[in-house]
C-alpha cells in the first residue's frame, strides 16, 4: 500500500471520528472568499463591529511576515454602535477607504468621518443623536474589498457613501508575486476544507505558534480576511521587485472596475455616493528603489549626481537640473533621480514640470504604498462618467508643496496628520450638504 494511500485512508478515517477542527477550516475558507462581506454584526437591535476586529488605529495590525517580503495584515475598524432599525429623524454616513481613510495614527475622533460629523451637526443645527458618520475603512484593503462592502452596507440604512480609496491598489506588488501568494494561499484554503488531516495539522501548528490564543470563531474569521501586502524592504535589494508597466495598467484597470462595481452597488441599493480623489505625499522621497546598473553605469549616475550637488551648493541650479536630467538619461527607472529632479524643477519656478517629476517618482518607487497619478486619472473619469461628485484633494494639498507644508498636511508618505484630516473634513461638507440638505446654501453653509 502506497504512502498516498494510507494517507487518505488516515484522513477518512479522522473525518469519520472526529471531523474538522472547532475552530472551522470550512468557516475560514468560505469567510475569505466571500463577495458579500460585512463587518458588523446585529445584536439585540444594535449593530456592532466585534471586538476583536477593532483597534486604535496607532500601529498596523501584522498577522505574519515572510521573507519574500509577504506581510499579512489584519482586518481593523474604528468601534460602532448603530441602533436598527435607524431611528427616525436620524442621518447616516458610511466611510469607507484604507488606511487613510481609518485614520490610521491619529484618534478616531480626529479622523475626517469624525471632524465631518461635527461639523455637519453645527451647520445644520443638529443634536449627536441625528447625525452619524461611521467609519468603516480598514488599513490595507484595496478598492476591491471596499466594493465588496459597499454591496452590502444598505443593512445600515445609509443616507451617503463617502469613500476615499486608491493608496492601497499596488499594495500586494508585482503581478507574478501576486499569482504565487494567490496560488498558494487556495492551495492551503482547498486543503483546509477537504482534508480533515490537513486541517487537523493546521489547527495544532497555530495553536502551537500562539498556545495563549483560543482558536474560536472569531478568529478564524479574522484571519479569514487578513490582507496581503508586499514589502520589499524586508528583502535584499538585488531580490527586490518592481512594478511593470503591465502590473500598473492592470492594477489602473482594477482600480477603474473595482469603482464602477461601487457606484452601482451603492445606486441599486438607493444610496447616493461621494467619490474622494486621494493625494499622496509628493515630497515624501521613494522609499526603495530596484533599479540595478551595470558597474560603469553606476558610477557615472553616481558621478553626475554629485555633479548636481556641486553645481546646487554653488547656486547654479539650471546646471544642476542639467546633470540630473543627464544622469536620468542612463538610469530612467531610478526613483530617487525623478525626485530629486521634480525638487530642483520647483525651486526654479518650473512648478507643472516639478509636479509631474515627483509624480513620477511615485510611480516608480518599489514601496508602492501611494496612489499615482495614473490611477488619480482613474477615479476622475469614473466620477465624471458616472455623474457622482469628486472630491479632489490634489488642489488643496498641492496648494504650497514645501516641505513644511506637507509635515502639517502628512505624517508620512499617505496618512494625514490631524490638520490633514480636518481639511479633507472642511472639503468634503459642501458636497455632504447638498445630500443631505439643499437647501443649505453653498457659501455660507447655513439654511436661508
Amino acid at each position: 500500500m502506497t504512502p498516498f494511500v494510507l494517507l487518505a485512508l488516515l484522513d477518512l478515517g479522522v473525518r469519520a471520528t472526529v471531523g474538522f477542527p472547532a475552530a472551522g477550516a470550512v468557516l475560514r475558507h468560505a469567510e475569505a472568499t466571500r463577495e458579500d462581506f460585512f463587518p458588523l454584526v446585529l445584536r439585540d437591535s444594535v449593530w456592532v463591529v466585534p471586538r476583536e476586529w477593532t483597534g486604535p488605529g496607532s500601529e498596523l495590525r501584522v498577522l505574519e511576515r515572510s521573507d519574500d517580503g509577504t506581510v499579512y495584515l489584519l482586518p481593523t475598524f474604528r468601534p460602532a454602535r448603530l441602533a436598527y432599525p435607524k431611528p427616525a429623524g436620524t442621518r447616516r454616513i458610511v466611510a469607507l477607504g484604507g488606511s487613510a481613510a481609518f485614520g490610521l495614527y491619529v484618534g478616531s475622533e480626529d479622523a475626517f468621518p469624525a471632524v465631518l460629523r461635527e461639523e455637519i451637526a453645527d451647520r445644520l443645527d443638529l443634536t449627536p443623536d441625528e447625525i452619524e458618520v461611521v467609519n468603516l475603512a480598514s488599513p490595507g484593503w484595496d478598492s476591491e474589498r471596499v466594493a465588496a462592502v459597499a454591496r452590502t452596507v444598505g443593512r445600515l440604512d445609509p443616507d451617503l457613501l463617502v469613500v476615499m480609496s486608491g493608496h492601497n491598489e499596488t499594495l500586494r506588488g508585482p503581478s507574478d508575486l501576486q499569482g504565487a501568494a494567490g496560488r498558494i494561499w487556495a492551495l492551503h484554503r482547498a486543503l483546509l476544507t477537504r482534508s480533515a488531516l490537513y486541517s487537523w495539522a493546521d489547527h495544532l501548528v497555530s495553536r502551537m505558534r500562539n498556545p495563549s490564543e483560543a482558536m474560536d470563531e472569531a478568529t478564524a474569521r479574522l484571519r479569514a480576511r487578513s490582507t496581503f501586502v508586499y514589502s520589499p524592504a524586508t528583502v535584499r535589494r538585488s531580490a527586490r521587485r518592481a512594478l511593470t508597466a503591465e502590473d500598473r495598467a492592470v492594477a489602473g484597470g482594477r482600480y477603474e472596475e473595482n469603482l464602477e462595481r461601487l457606484v452601482g452597488a451603492a445606486r441599486a441599493q438607493g444610496i447616493p455616493v461621494i467619490l474622494i480623489l486621494p493625494e499622496p505625499n509628493l515630497l515624501i522621497p521613494p522609499i526603495l528603489h530596484a533599479e540595478l546598473n551595470p558597474p560603469p553605469i553606476a558610477r557615472l549616475v553616481d558621478s553626475l549626481q554629485a555633479h548636481a550637488e556641486q553645481h546646487l551648493q554653488a547656486g547654479n541650479l539650471a546646471d544642476a537640473i542639467f546633470s540630473l536630467e543627464e544622469a536620468l538619461g542612463y538610469a530612467p527607472g531610478n526613483a530617487l533621480l525623478h525626485y530629486q529632479r521634480g525638487l530642483l524643477l520647483l525651486a526654479a519656478q518650473r512648478r507643472t514640470e516639478g509636479v509631474a517629476a515627483l509624480e513620477r517618482a511615485v510611480s516608480l518607487d518599489v514601496q508602492a504604498h501611494r496612489i499615482t497619478a495614473e490611477l488619480q486619472s482613474r477615479i476622475a473619469r469614473v466620477a465624471t462618467r458616472r455623474g457622482v461628485p469628486l472630491v479632489d484633494l490634489r488642489g488643496p494639498f498641492r496648494e504650497k508643496l514645501d516641505i513644511s507644508t506637507a509635515r502639517r498636511l502628512f505624517i508620512d508618505h499617505v496618512h494625514p496628520t490631524v490638520e490633514g484630516h480636518r481639511l479633507i473634513a472642511s472639503l468634503l461638507l459642501p458636497e455632504v450638504l447638498k445630500v443631505l440638505d439643499p437647501s443649505v446654501t453653498p457659501l455660507s453653509g447655513k439654511r436661508p
